[in-house]
């Protein structure tokens, strides 16, 4: 494939992005953060450029358990990264492998094929060396903590080496505005068999369409995500506590379930996030949240659901953000769970007596999830669990769910109902 002085000049900046992004990584900086920084300090670079250096140091975090870093491995990995990830060899790549002395021509897309086939085909590409392990793919402290058989797991693993569809949800009442408003912008949509209001897309939706005033109502929103407001399930004129709110998706959608009926206190310590919650509120047409930058402060209130959407280690996120799985130790995630405690136990003094406290996390280890809600039951037997349907397959739930995201292509999420005894 022939390619321009563009192309190479491309692929030297891929390797350059790259790098930077793999150094702070390795710092504890978000990728997504690191490449915003550079994309703001390069404004020349346009849209088709951003993706490209996006892509690619993605690419590398995600493969780097079978290429290895850019510092152990060097320009390499970044190669073998993006034909693991590719449909289609392209002129940048084809640059990439001219400047390694790799003949383009025998460059493969390797993107189609099975996890086990890619294993196969990068074996091939190391001159017949053994196949990688599916389990080298994710770190080797956190097999033990997955929730899976082998079998389970390897299913798991192959499923985050993919990329996710873009989910969003669309307030109720205003489906045909959004519809409007996608197809507007070429965007094609699916709906979710058991929720119609839980939309997907196979393309990215650009913030620019999320954030017209035109698109009030349609909200960014991973499916998974989105079953945790439908499980706290809010009666008309109920008042609700979202202890954890952050950029409030899921306070949002609790106040489209109670139509406006009741109030909505959301907490969060960030002012940003508050900040960036009201102009979402303001912009949906949305009157009943109100924000709390402290949560202490509404310990002393009562309510007839409290949500706690925890921090957490976001092992969960892994597909969308494959950084997290190098910057998250055990030491970290047994921090999270602690905390994950002690914010279950401030909620619970705040639920009403036949209230509910529904408890999330985007993870799926077991000292974040079962293990949880073993120490939390055991400090609180006055919280019984509350059994509910599956939203997403309308399967009976014994009081808590774990959506590993395999077969919905979606985050993980693991979500608990309890309510309280009556006195």
């Amino acid at each position: 494939m022939k390619y321009d002085k563009r192309d190479s000049i491309r692929a030297e900046r891929m390797l350059e992005i790259a790098a930077m992004v793999e150094k702070a990584v390795a710092r504890g900086r978000p990728a997504d953060r690191e490449l915003a920084r550079i994309f703001r300090q390069n404004r020349s670079f346009g849209s088709h450029d951003r993706r490209i250096y996006s892509e690619a140091a993605f690419a590398l975090l995600r493969w780097r358990g079978w290429t290895g870093t850019l510092e152990q491995t060097g320009p390499r990995a970044l190669l073998q990264a993006l034909l693991l990830d590719s449909d289609a060899i392209t002129p940048h790549l084809c640059a990439l492998a001219d400047s390694l002395q790799i003949a383009s021509e025998t460059l493969r897309a390797l993107g189609a094929l099975d996890l086990a086939d890619k294993a196969q085909a990068l074996s091939g590409m190391n001159g017949g060396s053994a196949s990688p392990a599916t389990e080298s793919l994710i770190p080797a402290w956190a097999l033990d903590s997955l929730p899976f058989d082998s079998d389970a797991r390897s299913a798991w693993i192959a499923s985050i080496q993919t990329s996710l569809p873009v989910w969003i949800r669309i307030d109720s009442g205003h489906e045909q505005a959004a519809r409007s408003v996608l197809e507007s912008n070429a965007i094609g949509i699916q709906p979710h068999p058991a929720l119609p209001l839980a939309w997907r897309s196979d393309r990215n939706i650009s913030r620019a369409v999320l954030n017209s005033s035109e698109a009030g109502h349609i909200h960014l929103q991973d499916l998974s995500s989105q079953a945790v407001a439908l499980i706290c399930a809010p009666q008309p004129g109920e008042s609700w506590w979202d202890l954890c709110a952050g950029g409030g998706g899921k306070s949002l959608h609790l106040a489209d379930l109670l139509g406006e009926t009741g109030s909505i206190l959301a907490s969060d310590p960030r002012a940003e996030s508050l900040r960036s919650l009201h102009e979402r509120a303001r912009r949906a047409n949305i009157g009943i949240i109100k924000t709390r930058k402290s949560a202490k402060a509404a310990e002393a209130e009562i309510f007839d659901g409290v949500l706690v959407d925890a921090p957490c280690s976001g092992s969960g996120t892994w597909a969308r953000n494959p950084d997290a799985r190098c910057r998250t130790d055990q030491a970290f995630v047994e921090n999270r769970a602690r905390l994950q405690v002690r914010l279950l136990e401030q909620a619970a003094a705040a639920v009403k007596p036949g209230g509910k406290l529904v408890y999330a996390v985007c993870s799926l280890f077991k000292q974040e999830t079962t293990d949880v809600i073993a120490a939390f039951s055991a400090s609180r037997p006055d919280f019984k669990p509350a059994p509910f349907r599956n939203p997403l397959t309308g399967e009976d739930c014994p009081g808590q769910l774990l959506i590993d995201g395999v077969s919905e292509q979606t985050i993980a999420m693991f979500i608990a109902r309890f309510s309280r005894s009556a006195p």
